[in-house]
């Protein structure tokens, strides 16, 4: 069977519109229709994507092995909610999610979306460490300079930056959820 026939068939099978698969595997609409008429084979990232959207390995696709197999999403959804730590535990966003991080990378989905989840903590790490060091160390020049009322800006920052990674978060938790991986912290830049 051609990879045309096999994307078509769990397409189907799935009941996803073309559309759909297009948004689940982060490939364009016109992508997804050259791939099903035959017009193209996917490639690298594409067949990838495309595995992924379907939660089937790549050598399935391919016809290489005749098993369906599903990599598991879990250890994702644990690096991603691991980050939440933070609020109660410093640096813990980063201590637990490293582990998970080596303990699954022979997962498929952990090696191609994990280092995505890593590299928001860190760089969230360092954004909300060094916006609160910058607030304390300057708190008597902020209030004087910029004429802002007295009170304790260490404590507000900290609040803005936790709501900020709260909602990020979850936000990636939905769609670890609905296994769009591909749209998981897109524009972060990659650390790993």
């Amino acid at each position: 069977m051609e990879i045309s026939d096999k994307v078509l068939e769990l397409r189907k099978a799935q009941g996803m519109t073309q559309q759909q698969l297009a948004d689940k595997s982060g490939l364009s609409l016109r992508t997804i229709q050259r791939i099903e008429k035959g017009d193209t084979q996917p490639y690298g990232h594409s067949l990838q994507a495309i595995a992924l959207a379907f939660n089937q390995s790549v050598e399935y696709l391919q016809g290489h092995e005749a098993k369906q197999w599903a990599p598991s999403g879990d250890a994702l959804k644990w690096m991603n909610l691991s980050g939440l730590l933070a609020l109660g535990i410093p640096y813990a966003q980063l201590v637990l999610p490293i582990i998970i991080y080596r303990k699954h990378r022979s997962n498929s989905l952990v090696q191609a979306y994990g280092g995505r989840i890593l590299s928001f903590q860190i760089l969230w790490s360092l954004v909300a460490y060094g916006s609160l060091l910058l607030v304390g160390l300057n708190h008597a020049w902020l209030m004087d300079t910029l004429k802002l009322p007295r009170g304790n800006w260490i404590l507000r920052t900290y609040f803005i930056m936790a709501l900020w990674h709260i909602i990020q978060t979850l936000r990636m938790a939905i769609r670890l959820q609905e296994r769009r991986y591909t749209q998981v912290f897109p524009h972060t830049p990659t650390l790993f």
